[in-house]
């Protein structure tokens, strides 16, 4: 939710609680996969200083709930410390970054033995974007096994 005079609060799904997340006040939030307890639903709550109600409290807006799998199953092999997978949220879903400390030149997808270098969209829409020596995920629809290629 992008506009002007706002303020944004992270909150993440405890159970049947919303737990607001300490620090995660910038229009997108940023998940460094630490294992399963990165795993859950986060959504955005959202106040503007013009939408006040007459008696001065603020009024509340909240994204739709995202639900993050940030599991190392994301890739084909485990998630060393030689790699890194963060997670991203924003009005459009999530999106996931894999960065490795050998630069990326190719992917595989699902292992169908296609070493790609440039951007792909799966049939299922999910798209992969090779930048910088990072491969972008965005609009992700399903699990996917992915190879990074040094």
């Amino acid at each position: 939710m992008s506009g002007q005079r706002n303020h944004y609060q992270w909150e993440r799904l405890v159970g049947q609680t919303w737990v607001i997340m300490a620090g995660a006040t910038s229009a997108n939030l940023s998940v460094t996969m630490d294992g399963e307890s990165s795993e859950g639903i986060y959504r955005q709550r959202v106040t503007n200083d013009w939408a006040v109600y007459p008696w001065g409290s603020p009024v509340y807006f909240y994204t739709l709930p995202h639900y993050a799998r940030l599991r190392p199953t994301m890739v084909s092999q485990p998630i060393s410390s030689r790699q890194k997978l963060e997670s991203s949220f924003d009005e459009q879903g999530c999106s996931y970054t894999l960065t490795s400390q050998e630069p990326i030149r190719a992917f595989e997808v699902d292992e169908d033995g296609v070493a790609r270098t440039a951007d792909y969209i799966h049939p299922d829409g999910t798209q992969f974007e090779l930048q910088n020596e990072k491969l972008h995920v965005r609009q992700n629809r399903r699990s996917h096994v992915i190879k990074l290629i040094p």
